[in-house]
């Protein structure tokens, strides 16, 4: 794309698809990453190298590229809706605009109009718009901020750069696009300001900081305490350019008010995350620009008003999408595990037509923990079994990390380390007694699950349900399946290691939970990965397993632990643990402690602590092999990784497990379309709720009443442009 130097230079891009909204096509902007992006928020957007390589890599998924215009620099946008005919003929108004306006100009997706890229700076605060008269659908508009221009790089005319047309756009607001005449009336907006440097009398970004930080909630445990604080921990570091020493004292104070407070350590880790999603993202002090500095630069306390109106762009807009806890997307720190994981993720993203690095690592570690199974423990008895269940979209890509798990355990000699469905327990205690370790490959497990329902009534699924459930906890025992009147048929398996890596799209999986799940504990042990998009299918080229893989493989098949009863009950190796390690387990158990807000969210953080143990235990023996240790870096990865899938899971399941109670069913109705308008960074007011619930206003009422007087959703009241008040609703926790 031959795009002007000045633009591609700016980190002002993003991502754009076609999508249908309210029956109408929309060009809907996304980030790199696959979040919808927000043309207000600096955090979203990516440099033009950035853009295009996604771009370039997932051209079915993608429509083109986009740039934003932001309040902090001279770029206007001006666009000409359906200004030529069918021969491409100008209209005269158009060919008007275009002399006064000689700068860069393209024609737009649709082939009817241009897009105009100049550099001003216009005299208003927002957009402005004029329908031309005789002539549907032609209109111009102009915009210098919270907006983005799809580009085409489809050159029109002969300039090729972008030029300073001052003058021309001074002519198109003060005579083409006048003021309305009732503009006097409404609120006034914003004027634009430079970021300046720091005056007598007026606060600098530490004062500044401060009184935001005064003004924002504390962090209440079980209400997303963690994605609370890191959002505020983003502001302080660089959104007004503190970084970590500056912000350091600020949040520190503002931890004293939080139920319960944060330790040092905690805190001191959530700024260290905030200046790497910062630096990632490349935005620094939007909390000093624009509007920003209208709010942010009084020394006086901020009006409600003006509170309301900043934590409706904070929330909605920078802070949710950098938000750790409740995020969709895998967390990138987690995808690198050193040494055997790594390798094996790496080899099947190679072998997978749809390159899904989550389920790539996701079956490596699986692996690994089958390998380990039985022979390694750490200092509380904690063994390597964990139960994984991987959501992918249909033709994501989920098989080929299962086969290639196969291929590597097929090559050693160790295909009795992994098993397909089980119909039964007593299929599963045949199983077990051939290998003590086992990893089943179970592909659609959300429709196993959903028929362990009890209104299915499958009760040989059942009785698989309730082996998984005690085989979780006897990897360091003896699991007895159930007794049988003759005692030959009796089996007891010692030191059973059992795992599975589930397989399903979100919608079988989500449909198949029903409150017994969670209530019985069986879902409290799931670690569910949501991996993501399907991404673009690529052309592969099939190898074999490296040799380094195999060889690693096989070195942990053939440890055979001593002990006088090795055979029957091996004397598993104990991985040492690190006093750091131990200090960040101790702080897991204290923060799941206190985490859930009822007794199933209890039961989902208590099997927290165990999952964080098991993974810290596989990292530390993929890391090395020969003389593992559970260090800093491998507890960190394990509690991680457990913090994110049981966050996660809690948020979703609230609104995705259908309550047996008709009213919870209503208020999961309710989160579930709040949460949707969230997605696309738009509030959701009551008529939107009216409009998809499909029930009465005073039906509706009572249930919104209620919903907030119990903390469930908060509402809030926003100013609109006539100068009166709307009621917009936000789920909390």
């Amino acid at each position: 794309m031959q795009i002007p130097h000045a633009m591609r230079a700016a980190h002002q891009w993003v991502l754009w698809k076609l999508e249908k909204r309210d029956g109408k096509a929309t060009k809907v902007p996304y980030q790199v990453n696959g979040r919808m992006a927000s043309s207000t928020d600096p955090a979203h957007w990516s440099s033009f190298e950035a853009v295009q390589q996604v771009l370039q890599g997932n051209l079915a998924t993608y429509t083109g590229c986009g740039f934003v215009f932001a309040p902090g620099d001279d770029f206007v946008g001006v666009d000409l809706d359906n200004c030529m005919d069918t021969d491409w003929q100008l209209d005269d108004w158009a060919k008007d605009v275009l002399a006064h306006l000689p700068s860069y100009t393209e024609v737009s997706p649709s082939g009817k109009g241009l897009k105009i890229f100049c550099l001003g700076r216009p005299n208003i605060a927002k957009g402005r718009k004029l329908q031309i008269p005789g002539k549907p659908g032609a209109r111009i508009e102009i915009y210098s901020s919270g907006r983005y221009f799809t580009v085409t790089g489809d050159q029109w005319g002969s300039v090729d750069q972008v030029e300073n047309c001052q003058a021309g756009i001074d002519w198109l607001t003060d005579v083409v696009i006048p003021p309305e005449p009732a503009a006097a009336a409404r609120p006034a907006p914003l004027p634009r300001q430079e970021p300046r440097p720091h005056q007598p009398g007026r606060p600098d970004a530490e004062q500044r900081a401060r009184l935001y930080a005064q003004s924002y909630p504390a962090a209440i445990s079980g209400q997303d305490g963690h994605g609370v604080t890191f959002r505020l921990a983003c502001v302080l570091v660089t959104g007004f350019e503190l970084g970590i020493d500056g912000a350091r004292q600020i949040l520190a104070d503002w931890n004293q008010g939080c139920q319960p407070p944060w330790s040092d350590r905690e805190l001191e880790h959530k700024l260290r995350h905030a200046e790497n999603a910062g630096r990632l993202e490349g935005s620094q002090g939007w909390m000093l620009e624009e509007e920003s500095i209208r709010l942010e630069q009084s020394a006086e306390p901020l009006s409600q008003t003006e509170l309301d109106r900043w934590d409706v762009y904070l929330g909605g807009l920078m802070a949710q999408a950098q938000q750790e806890s409740h995020s969709r997307d895998f967390p990138a720190h987690l995808l690198k595990v050193p040494g055997f994981c790594s390798d094996v993720a790496d080899w099947i993203t190679s072998q997978n037509p749809r390159k899904n690095r989550v389920l790539s690592l996701v079956a490596a570690v699986a692996l690994q923990g089958a390998l380990i199974g039985g022979k390694c423990k750490d200092r509380a008895g904690s063994r390597s079994n964990l139960y994984f269940v991987c959501l992918a979209p249909s033709g994501g890509g989920k098989q080929a990390p299962q086969t290639c798990v196969k291929k590597i355990l097929n090559a050693i000699g160790a295909g009795q380390l992994y098993g397909g469905k089980v119909s039964s327990d007593s299929a599963l205690a045949s199983d077990l007694l051939v290998s003590r370790s086992k990893l089943y490959l179970w592909d659609e497990v959300g429709r196993f699950i959903a028929k362990t329902k009890v209104q299915t009534g499958g009760a040989h699924l059942h009785a698989v349900q309730e082996a998984l459930l005690e085989l979780w906890g006897e990897a360091g025992g003896v699991w007895k399946q159930k007794s049988y009147a003759d005692s030959k048929n009796n089996k007891e398996v010692y030191l059973p290691c059992c795992s599975f890596l589930g397989m399903t799209v979100p919608e079988h999986f989500w449909a198949g939970l029903e409150e017994g799940h969670l209530q019985d504990g069986f879902a409290a042990r799931m670690m569910v990965i949501d991996s993501g998009p399907k991404a673009r299918s690529e052309d592969i080229e099939e190898t074999n397993p490296p040799m380094g893989i195999l060889e690693l493989a096989d070195y942990w098949m053939k440890l055979s632990p001593g002990g006088n009863l090795g055979s029957q009950w091996p004397d598993a190796i104990l991985v040492p643990e690190s006093p750091a390690a131990t200090d960040a387990f101790r702080q897991l158990v204290a923060k799941a402690e206190d985490a859930g807000t009822d007794e199933t969210e209890n039961a989902v953080w208590a099997r927290c602590i165990e999952k964080a143990r098991r993974l810290a235990l596989i990292y530390a023996c993929s890391r090395d092999h020969v003389a593992p240790v559970i260090d800093d870096l491998a507890a960190r990865w394990g509690i991680d990784f457990a913090t994110w899938c049981t966050e996660r899971f809690i948020a979703v399941a609230k609104d995705e497990v259908a309550s047996s109670d008709p009213a919870q069913q209503k208020w999961q109705r309710i989160r579930k379309i709040v949460n949707e308008w969230t997605k696309r960074k738009q509030l959701c007011s009551r008529t939107a709720l009216i409009r998809a619930c499909k029930w009465t206003a005073k039906d509706l009422d009572k249930i919104l009443e209620t919903m907030v007087q119990a903390g469930v959703i908060e509402a809030k009241q926003v100013p609109s442009s006539n100068g009166k008040f709307v009621t917009y609703y936000s789920v909390k926790g």
